[in-house]
């Protein structure tokens, strides 16, 4: 069985995989048992402080899960921190700015600085129109909410449920024909980041 492990965090590209793990079993745990961990966002923090030097990347979609956790709980203290480390990280010069200017636009409103939170957001909307990336058209749906803009909301939703369909669609075609050539899965199911 490790060795089956292994080969699968090799070939997810893991630079971390002990701390994958770590953070796949605490959100695993708090959604099976809510509050049963009431920190998660907090273990995400600490994780993404450790991270961020060497891969600012995956940093930043760590504060993506700890801001998630966060506004599961109800701790928008949580959120305004995993906010405020995306500005810091942001000022970094990182490449993708997309979950940082996301992330920091929604800690900076709801820290009550909405002439600095506003801006952000709708820069990562922005950054989302050209995407068919349903993770990052949902995470434009709830930038738009943030925003009051129902209507951008409703639209970004929609693109990012009919993107997810055509991804399962293409898989599943994928699927039937490589399962005749070879065992591989889908590459458009791992490609959602």
């Amino acid at each position: 069985m490790p060795g089956a492990v292994a080969r699968a965090f090799r070939r997810l590209g893991l630079r971390f995989p002990a701390l994958f793990l770590i953070l796949l079993t605490v959100t695993l745990a708090d959604l099976a048992i809510p509050d049963i961990i009431p920190f998660v966002d907090e273990i995400v923090l600490a994780a993404e402080a450790k991270v961020a030097p060497i891969d600012p990347r995956r940093a930043a979609a760590m504060l993506v899960s700890a801001g998630e956790a966060a506004a599961f709980a109800g701790l928008g203290e949580g959120e305004i921190e995993a906010g405020r480390r995306a500005a810091l990280l942001r000022s970094t010069g990182t490449d993708d700015l997309f979950e940082l200017s996301m992330m920091a636009g929604i800690g900076s409103l709801l820290g009550g600085d909405a002439a600095t939170g506003a801006p952000l957001l709708r820069e990562a909307i922005t950054a989302a129109e050209a995407s068919d990336n349903p993770r990052r058209l949902f995470w434009a749906g709830s930038s738009s909410l943030y925003l009051l803009d129902e209507s951008g909301a409703r639209s970004y939703f929609s693109r990012a449920a009919r993107s997810q369909s055509a991804r399962r669609l293409a898989c599943s075609s994928s699927l039937r024909v490589r399962s005749i050539r070879s065992p591989r899965s889908c590459p458009l199911a791992t490609s959602m980041t």
